[in-house]
């Protein structure tokens, strides 16, 4: 049977408390002891055992827990969808947004009546013709010059 002392080695080396020189200290004396060598195998048979045993009452601990089913397949589902949705109206205001050109909407042109040059515009009756836009043309000269806008007097301070 090992000694006292030889059994608290022991026991800091199989928890890998020893310092890498009394780490090789150990080993050369378990090398030349034949009872501290037969009592090291017998405790690691107990530490293998320990530890099988500890993973065996884990894996069944773990076997009874209880798994929910899976519930909210078909949430996942509805949210992909609800986000499709939500990309999809977001990227057509982007398109729209950005490819506003600034035209207005192109009337009839079988529609719009043109008044000659040197006679007066009629009067249309507002109830024979509520559908039809009423166009006059004046001509346009190279005589007339534009306006100029009179400006305003310069403040001195």
């Amino acid at each position: 049977m090992a000694a006292e002392s030889d059994l608290e080695l022991l026991d800091n080396y199989l928890a890998n408390r020893l310092d890498p020189q009394g780490k090789a200290a150990f080993e050369q004396k378990l090398d030349t002891d034949p009872s501290l060598k037969s009592e090291f195998e017998l405790q690691q048979q107990f530490i293998n055992g320990i530890k099988q045993a500890r993973i065996a009452e884990l894996k069944s601990i773990m076997n009874n827990v209880p798994v929910p089913a899976v519930q909210g397949g078909t949430a996942v589902a509805a949210k992909i969808a609800l986000w499709a949705v939500l990309v999809g109206v977001v990227g057509t205001g982007i398109y729209f947004y950005l490819n506003q050109d600034g035209e207005q909407p192109k009337e009839n042109v079988s529609e719009i009546k043109i008044q000659p040059k040197n006679d007066k515009p009629e009067a249309i009756k507002p109830e024979e013709h509520e559908d039809s836009p009423v166009v006059s043309e004046t001509p346009a000269s190279s005589e007339q010059k534009p306006s100029k806008s009179p400006k305003a007097p310069k403040k001195e301070n």
